[in-house]
């Protein structure tokens, strides 16, 4: 425990922290994933909301917050686990917890930049005009609570999902010599996820075949 508490911190700072380059490809890998969500006509709604995260940032971001669950959690927890977050609330925080937590603030920020317009975008295009039958919808527009389901659902897909009910059991354990092994657990799980969910998706019948190749181009191989 002595030499995963010593040796977490710096793996933070050095491979995230101090590494603007990081930062970078992890907003740009999400973008670029959450692009894969939205074709066949939904990338009108995604342009619009990233556009919009430029001009009405923080009205963006506090309404995600209040109105999808999994924005909220995501912003809550910036890259820390539930018992950490909890403990936080009434011990004083460790050497070790701010390294971590300041080491992680960059990539959470670029990624509440690319989840909050996912979540968003999905939103809109649910409610406006619905999903398209050939991707799994109806082709008819959602009643608000399918819609912000429907957003917390494209979320956990494109991004990965931190509430706790959604994660793995291996992220939600207490043992820090298991966390040592799983500090970057979380990309690969989602990462897993989205090739299963291609394949099923390939081997469902009406499901556009080409919509389903696009999106697991871009989340999986760009």
């Amino acid at each position: 425990t002595g030499v995963q508490t010593c040796a977490l911190p710096i793996f933070v700072m050095t491979g995230i922290a101090l590494r603007v380059s990081t930062i970078l490809k992890h907003g740009g890998s999400a973008g670029i994933k959450t692009m894969g969500y939205f074709t066949g006509g939904g990338e009108k709604y995604l342009v619009s909301r990233f556009a919009s995260m430029g001009t009405d940032y923080k009205n963006q971001i506090a309404g995600a917050r209040e109105k999808f669950p999994e924005i909220r959690a995501r912003l809550l927890q910036q890259d820390r686990d539930y018992r950490v977050t909890s403990s936080s609330l009434f011990e004083p925080e460790s050497l070790t917890s701010k390294a971590e937590r300041f080491g992680h603030a960059g990539v959470a920020w670029s990624d509440m930049m690319t989840a909050v317009p996912t979540a968003w975008a999905a939103y809109d295009r649910a409610i406006n005009e619905g999903i398209p039958k050939n991707q799994g919808g109806t082709g008819t527009p959602m009643a608000e609570a399918q819609a912000v389901a429907y957003a917390n659902k494209i979320v956990r897909e494109a991004h990965g999902s931190n509430i706790e009910t959604a994660r793995s059991m291996a992220l939600n354990t207490s043992s820090e010599a298991l966390k040592m092994f799983t500090t970057l657990y979380g990309f690969m799980n989602t990462t897993y996820g989205q090739a299963l969910d291609g394949w099923d998706k390939l081997h469902t019948a009406g499901i556009s075949n080409p919509a389903v190749l696009a999106r697991s181009f871009m989340a999986l191989i760009v």
